[in-house]
């Protein structure tokens, strides 16, 4: 038998509690080990792949340590040896407080050493929230541009499964340099926002749907139009729209259909003002309207246009409205990419069945129509402005990244739509960079660790690259590296640890890094305490961006974020 193991618990003990039990420890073990254990778990039967004649403990490595945690378990529980009568309760617990008292002290002695978790990459949600908070971009969408992360137990941040690859860091250069273009000015001066007046025929995009006129028709004082697209050419090459016609939409857009506005697409992204004239309504037989008896819930959906039933990136955006069965006008903003428009989404609507017979051709039959109708929406126009424009200009996300400087055009064929102009490149490059780089770490930064982004904007520059590019390349270094995006765990009593607690706990219940108010907490050490440290816990969770912390702990508990791989058949539970 080998007697390594037991003699290191006992040394470990003697080591850690500092009990002058000499070889008494070692024995005791030795022998509870011989007589209760060994007869299954020794060299030549290891039951369960288990030999604890070769179980080395070693006090500063972990695994090993783990395995004795387990073992500890299994005791505690009455699981080893599996009949009580092996082991009398009296020398289990003398066995359970021996080994007890030796991992936990081992364990606190690593915990006071390097703290209590491992470093750790952001997951690719906090890396978002971090890029929106950082750069101020509340509506920033970067997410899908980062592989998903590994889950450990169904959660996404345990430090195991947050590996780095090479593919995983060219996504993080990727998302890095979509999120600093997209804070830079889009020009020298705002583009005014357009404004789009949508009126009859132009508010739904076909005069038919497959539901047929059950689904959608257009109306006139209350009864449906019949309105055939030759009608629809002629009003086009006349340049008039009837402005009182009305699109009734009474099916859902649970598919999606294209139900969106005629001819509309997002030139840029941003976001854009919706207001409409809308009513809750009841189709009756014969194809009249009557007022609704209750208010109709309804969204917007950001989509490409298609005229497919699936539509790739489909989402909602804009907010839940509820349409009250008298008419009157709602205002929503809605967030588009560049190409984009979006689709009327009203819930809890009958969706039609679609039904093929004998190979023959696809139709729609609709559900049976409700005693006293069925539901619906009436459109009576929709006013689109956008994208919108922030109140200074240039927006605050530029600023962020130059400060003040002045802005210059720059040309055709350029990655961006302006330069940033300094008569000392080289000096503001210093400047801003250091400046960045404080907010970006969320704690001091010394100038040696600025070098190798400050070679990288100087490489630019002696190339010819303008001022902007430069920047943004140093940047971008900076957004992948391992300061901004590992966690590290606070360890010892010194400054750093203050403001790994702080970003510990930020990342914790916000998902993103420390506000100004718990980073001034840590760099006047204020973090120390436990009144202190309670008194930031409660402040962040009274804030809005806790939200972010239920929902995504909620998605990954209850798998609610795959809630729409699984729809319910809308027409068995409407």
């Amino acid at each position: 038998m080998k007697q390594r193991s037991i003699a290191a618990i006992g040394g470990l003990y003697v080591a850690c509690v500092g009990v002058a039990a000499g070889n008494d420890i070692s024995d005791r073990i030795d022998l509870a080990m011989q007589r209760h254990c060994h007869d299954c778990h020794d060299s030549e039967s290891a039951k369960g792949g288990l030999d604890l004649t070769d179980k080395p403990f070693d006090p500063a490595e972990r695994k090993s340590r783990d395995q004795w945690v387990r073992i500890l378990d299994r005791i505690a529980k009455k699981e080893m040896p599996p009949k009580a009568e092996k082991l009398p309760a009296a020398e289990r617990a003398k066995l359970l407080s021996l080994l007890d008292n030796v991992l936990h002290e081992a364990d606190l002695a690593e915990v006071r050493a390097n703290g209590r978790g491992m470093l750790r990459r952001l997951t690719r949600v906090e890396y978002q929230h971090n890029l929106r908070d950082l750069l101020r971009l509340p509506d920033l969408d970067i997410k899908d541009k980062l592989p998903e992360d590994r889950t450990s137990g169904g959660f996404s941040k345990a430090a195991a499964t947050l590996d780095m690859s090479r593919v995983q860091i060219e996504a993080y250069l990727s998302a890095a340099e979509a999120a600093l273009r997209e804070a830079v000015a889009g020009g020298v001066k705002p583009v005014p926002a357009e404004t789009i007046r949508v009126v009859g025929t132009d508010l739904y995009p076909k005069v038919g749907e497959h539901g047929g006129r059950e689904a959608m028709f257009f109306a006139k004082r209350g009864k449906m139009v019949p309105i055939s697209n030759a009608d629809v050419a002629k009003a086009n090459k006349a340049g008039k729209r009837d402005e009182e016609l009305e699109v009734c939409v009474f099916r859902s857009a649970t598919w999606p259909y294209y139900a969106y506005p005629r001819g509309f697409l997002a030139k840029r992204a941003g976001a854009y003002r919706v207001r409409f004239s809308a009513r809750a309504v009841l189709q009756k037989p014969g194809f009249w309207m009557a007022p609704a008896s209750k208010p109709l819930g309804m969204t917007f959906r950001a989509r490409q246009p298609s005229a497919a039933d699936v539509s790739g990136d489909v989402r909602a955006t804009g907010g839940w409205i509820d349409i009250q069965p008298e008419q009157a006008e709602y205002e929503t903003t809605v967030l588009l990419k560049k190409g984009e428009t979006f689709e009327y989404s009203l819930f809890g609507l009958p969706v039609p069945h679609p039904i093929t017979s004998h190979g023959g051709p696809l139709y729609y039959n609709f559900p049976p129509m409700p005693a006293d109708g069925h539901p619906g929406v009436a459109f009576q126009w929709l006013v689109i402005e956008g994208p919108l424009q922030p109140e200074t200009w240039p927006p605050e996300s530029h600023r962020v990244l130059f400060g003040d400087l002045p802005l210059a055009a720059l040309g055709p064929g350029s990655g961006l739509a302006v330069n940033v102009v300094s008569d000392n490149p080289r000096g503001d490059a210093r400047r801003l960079l250091r400046r960045f780089a404080r907010r970006a770490a969320g704690r001091p930064v010394n100038e040696a660790e600025l070098e190798s982004q400050l070679r990288l904007i100087r490489a630019e520059l002696d190339s010819g690259a303008s001022f902007a590019e430069a920047m943004l390349t140093g940047y971008q270094a900076m957004l992948c590296s391992g300061r901004f995006l590992y966690l590290v765990e606070p360890a010892g009593g010194g400054n750093a640890a203050q403001f790994d607690i702080a970003s510990r706990l930020s990342h914790f219940l916000w998902n993103t890094r420390p506000d100004a108010r718990l980073a001034e907490a840590a760099e006047e050490g204020k973090l120390r305490g436990r009144t202190q440290l309670m008194a930031e816990t409660d402040r962040l969770i009274a804030d809005s961006r806790f939200d972010r912390f239920v929902e995504n702990f909620t998605d990954e508990w209850l798998d609610l974020d795959e809630l729409k791989r699984d729809l319910p058949d809308i027409r068995l539970y409407p």
